[in-house]
């Protein structure tokens, strides 16, 4: 369960940050969401917390993470387990040592939903990890390409705006057409993989300078109407919006928020 959850909250939209020892609960609901932030362009090694100087929680590095947190949990759990402390400690090894399997079908799974894959196949994780280098070479948006790549699906919307990220890049080209003769393998429509892919790709998700800007309009204006946009629009994250759509996008240069703090 843990596994499960904790790759729901890194790759399905939500929680792009810092999952730190103190903030994971064995719920697999966090209790702490400071310090954190939310990912804008893709960088697998991007840190947040501004106590963090070597990447220990970077992105990255979160499932290796979630294993040592339950080490430490499972450390504790020994003396309760058996009497015989060295059959306990080989028992909960073995559950600890299997985590790392779990979390990677489990991120695989989150992963092909956003793609639009269903039906498994064995170069799948390729797509996947191809399409990340893709967006960490060219500083591309985690949350936008994927939401972009809805509407390549089904040709709802112009796709300009994501080719032009790409242009230029031969691989980029070659990874479109790979994935979408992938699609093709699948034994639905193109329609109904659009409608599921917007079904776990948001188009809002509480940006660090979105949260930021409603926090100073109530602080020094007294005006909680970015506040209340904001919660209105990320309680329904997987609906388009376009009246709002400036809430989708990504930062200004002068408005990207580097660090964060457990005041947070």
């Amino acid at each position: 369960a843990q596994a499960s959850l904790i790759a729901r909250w890194m790759h399905i939209g939500f929680i792009h940050g810092v999952m730190n020892t103190d903030n994971m609960a064995i719920s697999g609901e966090t209790i702490d969401y400071g310090p954190c932030a939310f990912m804008d362009d893709y960088d697998p090694m991007r840190v947040f917390s501004s106590i963090d100087h070597l990447g220990r929680y970077a992105y990255s590095n979160q499932s290796k993470i979630g294993q040592w947190n339950l080490a430490s949990f499972a450390e504790c759990l020994v003396p309760l387990i058996g009497q015989d402390r060295e059959k306990a400690s080989d028992m909960a090894k073995e559950v600890v040592d299997g985590f790392l399997d779990k979390f990677s079908m489990y991120w695989l799974e989150g992963m092909s939903a956003k793609l639009g894959l269903n039906n498994k196949r064995s170069g799948d994780v390729d797509i996947v990890q191809e399409l990340l280098g893709l967006m960490h070479t060219h500083e591309a948006d985690y949350h936008l390409v994927f939401r972009q790549l809805c509407n390549m699906v089904d040709g709802n919307s112009k796709t300009k705006r994501l080719n032009e990220k790409f242009f230029g890049d031969a691989a980029w080209d070659d990874w479109l057409v790979r994935w979408q003769k992938r699609l093709q393998e699948e034994s639905r429509t193109l329609a109904e993989i659009a409608k599921d892919m917007r079904g776990v790709n948001p188009v809002f998700i509480p940006r660090n300078h979105l949260v930021e800007r409603a926090i100073n309009f109530a602080v020094e204006k007294n005006d909680f109407s970015v506040m209340q946009t904001l919660q209105d629009l990320t309680t329904n994250p997987f609906t388009d919006n376009w009246s709002h759509a400036e809430f989708s996008e990504p930062p200004q240069p002068n408005e990207r928020v580097f660090q964060t703090f457990c005041g947070t």
